[in-house]
């Protein structure tokens, strides 16, 4: 791959720098490549990220639904083989992460407390592994894996999702690097039994891969495209490498068809709002309203466009440590990070050079682009890594040819900022509503850079004395670049390090009644003290009340029709229908269930009769007589 100089690097000087090998055992040398300062720093830091997720995680279960579900999946398997929750087999979620769990159940129990640990240290895992690949595709000296992991480490989000539950990010961002330092190491293989070793190895990581999270069919997928590339480029070592990738692509795909079809042969619930596959929520138009049919043309290409901005505002709030950046694509925390990592992307492609990496990535980011389903920065936080890698490489790309092309980039940059300045101010301020500060801000920003890069670009036409300008992109601008640079990752972490010990601090001594599914699982509870085992129940968090109530539960149709819920109830027995009452907790299908519950009454209100109610729920008695 194209060697290019490194946006955060060590420039050489006296003294030895964190770029400087140390000593190590050859074995290691022979693994990772010399071991330098830089790379103790960040394993050091790593071990700290560890001890900070496996001493600070949530001591109550707030009961997430993807969580309990793995956390039942996994129980099954232990307890009867079976690949089974709420009584009948499961479709939706692929076996990997329940196996993983109930193999750790073997050395660590079975328990939610041991579980989240197991997730946790797979996540701090996969940041190590980010690392090594990311070290072997930077020039060496560069700062940018380090600069990853110290972010990517230091994020609220990711110590969140690492000490809150049981959900299947983590490990697949683990097996998914893994999968891709692998495949650099059968590259490398000096002999052919080295090339035979790595290769099964690599076909276990990507069955684990997709196994995890069905997601991971983008591994396979990326290998194929980048393979088929070199196919046709008639690149050397091209049929060896084929031959040595093939069982890595025959495994997972196989393994992928072999699930697919087994969960078409599975008797499943055929209600609104309730998939049994990603393939059907992937078909709707909004899986949140099944009323609204399937996705056209044209939905899939609108969905498409909302993603790419929504998944670029998540990249920016994870680096940033915030919550939240507005999915405007105007805003320059969308827009600038969009288009920095599409160059990086392309300088990465260009000239036959790109990998597995970057056909990975861009399955990987198209697969989630067409997604239905927003759930925030879970789907970037996998792939973090590359992100950020072509980020930094489309930062430098840009500077290069500022370098190169000076007064012709400041007229382009002068042309574009007049045009997202007119664009912003007008989306932002042609409305009834407040201005949020985020669009106030992209407004000044564009008019900022176009009053700035005009007074360059037309002052250095007429042979003003402004050749310090172009110093901007040269080696002592780029020097302090470098420093600013540093000096923002730098104040993240010690932010997001703060921000980690304030949630890891609640997290020691939770209030359970905050949390999001409180109101199902005290419904659940109810539940499991004051009705018989054989009870049948009807509730929109089927997951969670099974979990913790352990009756059947027949999920809540999403639907206007009341003859098609009672109809529901009456073929399955239900004897009791939980309805959610609390904003929050009832907020991610339309119809709410406290709409889908107006709508029984209007027409089946003496078929039901209250018989509890707490806090943002209420329970009622079905009797079909």
């Amino acid at each position: 791959m194209e060697k290019r100089p490194a946006l955060l690097s060590n420039e050489p000087s006296p003294v030895p720098s964190a770029g400087v090998a140390m000593a190590s055992p050859s074995s290691l040398t022979k693994l990772f490549g010399p071991v330098r300062r830089i790379d103790l720093v960040v394993f050091v830091f790593l071990l700290v990220v560890w001890a900070m997720q496996i001493g600070l995680y949530q001591r109550v279960e707030s009961y997430q639904e993807d969580s309990s579900c793995y956390i039942g999946l996994a129980h099954s398997l232990i307890t009867t083989g079976r690949y089974e929750f709420n009584f009948k087999l499961h479709t939706e979620h692929p076996p990997g992460l329940p196996i993983i769990l109930g193999a750790t159940s073997l050395l660590f129990g079975g328990t939610y407390d041991a579980d989240v640990r197991v997730v946790a240290s797979l996540g701090v895992f996969g940041l190590f592994l980010a690392y090594l690949l990311l070290r072997k595709r930077e020039p060496p000296g560069s700062l940018v894996p380090a600069a990853v992991c110290l972010l990517l480490g230091t994020s609220p989000y990711f110590f969140e999702i690492a000490t809150k539950g049981v959900l299947s990010e983590l490990p697949y961002f683990a097996l998914s690097m893994a999968t891709l330092l692998v495949a650099t190491k059968v590259e490398e293989a000096p002999s052919t039994k080295s090339r035979i070793s790595w290769s099964a190895v690599l076909a276990i990581c990507t069955l684990g891969a997709v196994m995890v999270r069905t997601a991971g069919i983008a591994l396979p997928l990326g290998m194929m495209l980048w393979l088929g590339w070199a196919q046709l480029g008639k690149k050397p070592k091209a049929s060896r490498r084929f031959l040595a990738f093939a069982p890595a692509l025959v495994l997972a795909l196989g393994a992928q068809l072999a699930w697919m079809q087994w969960t078409k042969k599975v008797e499943v619930y055929h209600l609104p709002g309730k998939y049994n596959d990603y393939v059907s929520q992937f078909k709707m138009k909004d899986p949140r309203q099944p009323e609204l049919g399937q996705a056209s043309a044209s939905d899939l290409a609108i969905r498409g466009a909302n993603n790419v901005v929504i998944q670029s505002a998540d990249f920016t709030a994870l680096s940033l440590h915030t919550s939240w950046i507005e999915p405007m694509w105007y805003s320059p925390a969308v827009f600038l990070p969009l288009l920095l990592v599409l160059l990086g992307w392309w300088a990465s492609v260009r000239g036959g050079n790109g990998d597995f990496v970057e056909g990975y990535f861009a399955c990987y980011a198209g697969l989630y682009f067409l997604w239905p389903w927003d759930s925030g920065p879970r789907f970037v936080l996998p792939v973090f890594p590359l992100v950020f890698l072509y980020f930094s490489r489309g930062a430098r790309s840009l500077m290069k040819i500022a370098r190169e092309r000076w007064q012709p980039s400041m007229i382009v940059a002068f042309a574009s900022s007049v045009i997202l300045s007119v664009v912003s101010a007008w989306l932002t301020f042609a409305h009834h509503r407040p201005s949020s500060l985020q669009e106030k801000s992209s407004v000044a920003f564009f008019v900022i850079v176009a009053a700035i890069s005009g007074f360059m670009a037309f002052a250095d036409a007429r042979n003003a004395p402004l050749t310090w300008t172009r110093g901007l992109v040269g080696s002592s601008g780029l020097r302090w670049i470098r420093l600013g640079a540093g000096t923002c990752v730098f104040i993240l972490v010690i932010v997001g390090i703060t921000l980690q010990l304030r949630i890891g601090i609640r997290n020691l001594s939770p209030d359970p009644s905050t949390y999001l599914h409180y109101p199902s699982v005290s419904a659940a509870k109810w539940v499991e003290e004051h009705t018989p085992v054989s009870e049948v129940l009807m509730a929109g968090q089927d997951v969670i009340v099974y979990r913790v109530s352990g009756r059947r539960v027949i999920p809540f149709p999403v639907t206007t029709d009341a003859r098609l819920i009672v109809g529901t109830m009456r073929l399955y027995g239900v004897k009791d229908l939980i309805v959610l009452t609390r904003t929050g907790a009832d907020s991610l299908y339309l119809p709410r269930e406290s709409d889908r519950l107006a709508i029984l009454m209007r027409s089946y209100s003496k078929f039901f009769r209250l018989v509890n109610s707490g806090p943002g729920y209420q329970i009622f008695n079905f009797t079909d007589h």
